[in-house]
């Protein structure tokens, strides 16, 4: 694909004004398709006021799914499997940086997980 398409999802039916080939409109529709989990990602955690780690968790394990799901389906165009590939890698990074240091801070923070985490036989009177 030489020419480079610059997608907007929320605008997507306004290009129909546009005269795109048939393979040029079935790159475009499945370029959309594969963009919007992460545009309904970004606004998801862009309008939360305070960004829970487990939301940040489990909106980034459903992004891998995504994913997952564009690399292995067989019908999926190849630029799109090498892209969502180099992403794939850059979420992984993303993820193991949040688990690694927030999940460390919020286990030593979160009074629950405290509970969670301390034997049930212990001293609480001591300690």
């Amino acid at each position: 694909m030489s020419t480079t398409i610059v997608i907007v999802i929320s605008h997507y039916n306004n290009l129909a004004q546009y005269k795109l080939t048939q393979q040029e409109d079935f790159y475009l529709h499945a370029i959309t398709l594969f963009l919007k989990p992460f545009y309904e990602t970004t606004n998801t955690l862009s309008s939360s006021t305070y960004i829970m780690l487990d939301l940040s968790i489990l909106l980034i394990d459903n992004l891998i799914d995504v994913i997952l799901s564009y690399i292995q389906n067989l019908t999926s165009p190849i630029f799109l499997k090498v892209a969502a590939t180099h992403m794939l890698e850059k979420i992984k990074k993303y993820l193991n940086h949040i688990i690694n240091k927030a999940t460390f801070i919020s286990s030593v923070l979160d009074p629950q997980i405290k509970l969670e985490l301390m034997p049930v036989d212990l001293n609480t009177q001591e300690n």
